[in-house]
């Protein structure tokens, strides 16, 4: 478990250059507390607890995917091996404006048709307030300032702000719109395209260039974000992107995406996993950190401390842990 004690003799020990890094031999110069048996266990448990409870986030997320798909009688769907399709000029560029190959690719067809025989909404239709984020340079990047969402802090299982740069106040003030509210929708729009999530606490922060968000109307944000995704999603998004070395979106792409009908009795099921597995995964994420801290503070005071806070914060969890198994 990395601490902070040791992560402060690691940046104090490492080699310094264009590229840091820590010898070996740095590494077998760490001094490391010896903790008692129980304490140690005590810790243990806890972690353990804390990957089981991630493993319920995980599973719990499938089950609204499966949920999803065995909806849409896609459950078992696998693209077709066919690459090759005849298609007329009136069939093709008239009506697509595309000439490259991949666009007419059988598999993007056998999806399209799948979720027209069920119903659909383009997603256009299902959404308010759009806004594709303001191009920020790296030199307006500061230590203590607003949250700056790029790409990388999407992720399918919820927004992810422990690496975010931050902004100063009065450069997020350029372009008010960009600025996130819960229940928000984002989708990266270049390199690894369509990632989604939708915002589920109000928190201060903006959108980077290259990320589409919007308010979702007369459909549920989780179970919106899951559709875009799936692979229903993802693959509507893989036909219409276009690039070379770093694939890219436009808005009017991804907001002519085909969403499923689903009936808000559907939805509302979806959302409860969704937000299920969300539980989990900050159960899990509080208790290890519980633990981080815990062994921090037997190393600054004692043992016996360091268990009684962090039983006082698994009680607050509604978690009893034993320290003896």
């Amino acid at each position: 478990m990395i601490t902070n004690q040791a992560t402060v003799l690691v940046n104090r020990l490492k080699n310094r250059g264009v590229q840091e890094r820590v010898n070996l031999d740095v590494l077998n110069r760490i001094k490391v507390p010896l903790m008692g048996q129980t304490f140690q266990r005590f810790v243990r448990n806890m972690i353990i607890l804390g990957y089981q409870i991630r493993k319920s986030s995980k599973l719990s997320y499938e089950q609204a995917e499966d949920l999803l798909l065995s909806e849409l009688n896609l459950k078992d769907w696998q693209p077709t091996k066919e690459t090759i399709a005849v298609k007329s000029f009136a069939e093709s560029f008239l009506s697509s404006d595309r000439f490259d190959a991949e666009y007419y690719q059988p598999k993007y067809d056998d999806l399209e048709d799948a979720i027209t025989k069920y119903g659909f909404t383009q997603l256009k239709a299902l959404c308010s307030n759009v806004s594709t984020g303001f191009p920020y340079d790296s030199s307006e990047f500061v230590e203590e300032g607003i949250d700056l969402i790029r790409i990388n802090n999407i992720t399918p299982y919820g927004l992810d702000l422990s690496n975010t740069v931050k902004i100063k106040i009065e450069n997020s003030l350029l372009r008010p719109r960009d600025k996130v509210k819960r229940g928000e929708i984002l989708i990266s729009m270049s390199g690894t395209i369509g990632l989604c999530c939708c915002i589920p606490n109000e928190i201060d922060a903006f959108i980077n260039q290259r990320i589409i968000k919007f308010k979702p109307i007369n459909f549920n944000g989780d179970t919106l974000a899951l559709i875009i995704n799936s692979f229903v999603g993802k693959i509507q998004l893989q036909r219409v992107g276009t690039g070379g070395v770093q694939t890219n979106l436009s808005n009017g792409d991804i907001l002519s995406i085909k969403i499923p009908a689903l009936s808000p009795s559907i939805q509302q099921k979806i959302s409860a996993s969704i937000h299920q597995s969300f539980n989990y995964k900050d159960k899990s994420k509080q208790l290890l950190e519980i633990a981080k801290t815990g062994v921090e503070r037997a190393i600054e005071t004692d043992e016996a401390t360091a268990t009684a806070w962090m039983n006082q914060q698994l009680e607050a969890l509604g978690i009893n842990l034993t320290t003896t198994t």
